[in-house]
């Protein structure tokens, strides 16, 4: 892609020297047309380290390490000093910047979804993580936290995808027995969806795929000493289901549940790096 002016969007520029800090460099450009100095924006711009050390600390909470592990890990292998809450930042600073990109997309969400609901513990509290995900293609279309487990909760998920499908009813929801789903499910897509209820142990409604999911959320939270709200929560929750959705190869597809939908994104094998790059270019433009 051809590196455009900042400021006037001329792609008339040259390059204009090397800027540098104490990690990293990046090379400086000069407007032919309007006169102006800048740095290309790749997602990294005025951080104090190198993109290989930050898609390194975000990938690793992604797969389940806590935040002071990264910081041990970034300081033996990286020889660089992170405090832990820097690298919290990041995750929440990633996660919005990722999530208003990969949300614009435009996934192939026919078929058949599952929606479940998880509680997790921190201490004496407990919080609710919803999850609605398509059966086959395992694309995970939202992934909510909350405090309670009631109707508008359920009802939010639906609207999400009812968002993210563009307006397109699935032909079949299936779900367990709490009774917000029907209504829920009904007070979004009306008639046009089939709801199925797993409402027993003795129902032959099979869940196995999202409680597999569920598996997947445990493994990232257990290392999790908790939230200081839902609403900080869900910050670090949306760069997890960026990491399911767009980075992690799904074991039983052999590739993401993205490039399941259509939405072969071209990264490569750093794909954080790639996917801050294109999350970056498209903030930048909307």
């Amino acid at each position: 892609m051809k590196i455009k002016c900042r400021y006037c969007m001329s792609k008339k520029i040259s390059e204009y020297g090397i800027r540098r800090n104490k990690h990293t460099c990046k090379q400086r450009y000069k407007c032919k047309r309007c006169g102006k100095t800048f740095v290309e924006n790749d997602g990294f711009l005025n951080r104090k380290f190198s993109p290989k050390v930050i898609t390194a600390s975000l990938d690793l909470w992604n797969k389940g390490v806590s935040l002071r592990q990264i910081k041990h890990h970034l300081k033996q292998f990286y020889d660089v000093n992170v405090n832990h809450v820097t690298i919290l930042n990041w995750l929440r600073d990633y996660g919005r910047l990722c999530k208003r990109y990969v949300d614009s997309l435009d996934p192939d969400l026919s078929g058949e979804w599952m929606a479940d609901e998880m509680v997790f513990y921190f201490g004496k509290n407990h919080n609710w993580i919803w999850n609605l995900m398509h059966k086959h293609k395992k694309f995970l279309i939202s992934s909510r936290i909350s405090y309670f487990r009631h109707l508008k909760h359920a009802r939010r998920i639906f609207l999400d995808g009812f968002a993210r499908s563009n307006g397109n009813a699935p032909d079949v929801i299936q779900t367990d027995g709490l009774n917000a789903y029907p209504y829920a499910i009904y007070g979004v897509f009306g008639d046009d969806t089939k709801h199925v209820r797993h409402a027993s142990l003795k129902s032959k409604i099979n869940m196995n795929i999202v409680e597999r999911l569920q598996g997947s959320c445990r493994d990232r939270l257990k290392v999790t000493r908790g939230f200081h709200s839902v609403e900080s929560g869900q910050k670090l929750w949306d760069i997890w289901r960026v990491y399911y959705n767009f980075v992690r190869d799904h074991m039983s597809l052999g590739e993401t549940p993205a490039e399941m939908c259509g939405l072969d994104l071209k990264l490569s094998e750093n794909k954080w790096l790639k996917l801050i790059q294109k999350s970056a270019n498209f903030n930048e433009i909307y």
